[in-house]
């Protein structure tokens, strides 16, 4: 996987936030695929006031993208910022597999079946299978990272 990390987190290192994304891509693309993607992550202090704190979009145009670009705010705690990474990471996975394609800002295909949705309803957005399956991961994910980082925080509330 070709990465490139732009900004700096106040919380996590860049070589860790590398590491993760290595992992992850490892784990949710496979070695074959692995290799075809491209993410490029930035640290953007402009979404530190919130109200969204990550997100990820394609940069190509192929079916299925290959390219990829993560946001994230700088100011996340070290576990918010990394599990924030690796919900983003599940995207990237959902639209590089071509399990996810996104039609139109209310429009999604997820599995080849249209899904109308409206981001800023609760249930009509954070509902939506491809969300429930990023959420579903996210933690795993980071529990992954910390084992192979021969961390155990991941495991204690």
């Amino acid at each position: 996987m070709r990465i490139r990390i732009y900004g700096q987190s106040k919380n996590v290192p860049r070589d860790l936030c590398r590491r993760a994304i290595e992992l992850w891509g490892g784990y949710l693309l496979g070695p074959r695929m692995d290799k075809l993607v491209s993410v490029n992550v930035k640290f953007d202090t402009k979404l530190d006031t919130g109200p969204l704190f990550a997100y990820f979009f394609c940069t190509d145009d192929g079916v299925p993208p290959r390219e990829f670009a993560i946001r994230v705010s700088t100011t996340l705690s070290k576990r918010r910022t990394l599990v924030s990474i690796a919900h983003e990471m599940v995207h990237v996975k959902q639209h590089a597999k071509g399990i996810l394609r996104d039609s139109t800002m209310n429009t999604a295909k997820w599995y080849g079946k249209l899904y109308e949705h409206d981001e800023k309803s609760v249930d009509g957005y954070w509902l939506t299978p491809w969300e429930i399956e990023a959420r579903g991961h996210e933690e795993g994910l980071y529990c992954l990272l910390a084992e192979s980082e021969k961390r155990r925080k991941c495991l204690k509330k």
